[in-house]
Parts: structure tokens; sequence; C-alpha cells
């Protein structure tokens, strides 16, 4: 097998590389571990800039039009400079999930933001003693032309900032379903907790809420 990258994805490793290693230095690093600031906003920018945030999203979404590896290549990057950016929370968890399963209104509303950097998604998909979010405890019942979904999510990251969380849940004949959270609406509460790592992650209290489908 070949496990060399390709010229794109050396094109993006390069161009990621070298945005990352201008803009996230130990002096910003430290600046902003003291005002307690969880991202670094001009390494965001850039990256935004450059059209990377949009690496493995669809061009008529306004990204790239890459592939998982090509996404990989880029969050290489990211933990190689250590740099406090959201992609893996924005892009992984989040963005791939609606691209994949999302509806086309879903799609044209949210994948273009999250290329440009004005909009930022993540993942609730996991619970207490369950690793496995294919089988979530998280219900959902369906009612109407959407569920209502109770239970809780842990570590989740960007939750407070998010538009958007995509949550993993079971329906009533225990299928897996993902919907699309606002984490503003009714019944869902939000606990900040620490991670190892020093950023913020949260625990997702989920009361009868109800989802769009």
């Amino acid at each position: 097998m070949d496990f060399e990258l390709d010229e794109t994805q050396q094109a993006i490793a390069e161009l990621a590389g070298k945005i990352l290693e201008e803009q996230v230095s130990e002096a910003s690093l430290r600046e902003l571990e003291q005002d307690e600031c969880f991202r670094h906003p001009r390494a965001w920018q850039e990256l935004a800039r450059a059209g990377l945030l949009g690496v493995a999203i669809a061009e008529k979404h306004g990204g790239m039009g890459g592939s998982l590896i090509d996404l990989c290549t880029l969050l290489q990057q990211v933990g190689r400079c250590v740099a406090p950016v959201p992609v893996l929370a924005n892009l992984g968890y989040g963005a791939l999930a609606v691209q994949r399963f999302g509806t086309d209104e879903q799609k044209k509303r949210l994948l273009p933001g999250v290329a440009d950097g004005s909009l930022l998604l993540t993942g609730a998909l996991e619970e207490d003693h369950n690793d496995e979010p294919l089988k979530a405890v998280c219900d959902a019942i369906a009612e109407g032309a959407g569920y209502v979904i109770s239970g809780q999510k842990f570590n989740v990251p960007l939750a407070d900032e998010a538009s958007r969380i995509v949550v993993a849940c079971s329906d009533e004949d225990g299928r897996p379903v993902l919907l699309l959270l606002d984490p503003g609406a009714r019944g869902v509460e939000l606990t900040r907790n620490m991670s190892t790592h020093g950023e913020p992650v949260f625990r997702i209290d989920l009361r009868s809420v109800q989802v769009s489908s």
C-alpha cells in the first residue's frame, strides 16, 4: 500500500504548516492561557482565509471538495504545532456528519459558514459508561415532523459557541439517529468542565428537547 501524500495533500500540509508556524508561538500561547482564551483567533482567521477550513467540504458548499485524508493532513499540522484551533470538533465531529447525513437545506445553511470560518459546529457522541455512539442511550422519540430527545452527553467541545450540535441518539426501535441540536433550545442545559488538555468541554443535559428532523 502507498502511504505517501499526493500532491494536493502535500500542498495542504505545507500551507497549513506555514500558517500555523507563523501564527502559533510560545509567547502567543502563553498570552492565550493568561486570558483564558482557548482558541487562537489569528491562526483561525488565516486558516479560513486560505480555504483550509473547507478542506473536506464539497465545492458547491464553498469548500475544496477534499477527502477525509485531506482533513487528516490538516489535523496532523494542527497537532504538530499544538495549535488551539477547533478543527477536529468543527470539521470532524460536525461538518462531516452534516455533509454525509444532512438534508440539502441543512447543508446549504451550515456548510458554507464552516468553510469560511464564520460558523461553528460540533458533535455530542460520548455518554457515561457507553463507548458505542451507534447504540446511544440518549433517546429520540418521533413527534410530528421531528423528534423529542432526552438524555446526557459528555465532553462536548464548543457546546457554548456552536450554532448546532450533531447529537447521536437512538429511536424507539433502537436504530441510530443523528440530529442537529440548537444549544440554546428549551430543555438544553450546558455544564462547563475542563479537559485534561486545558480546554473547556461540556456536559449536556437534554430534557424533552424538540428537534426537527
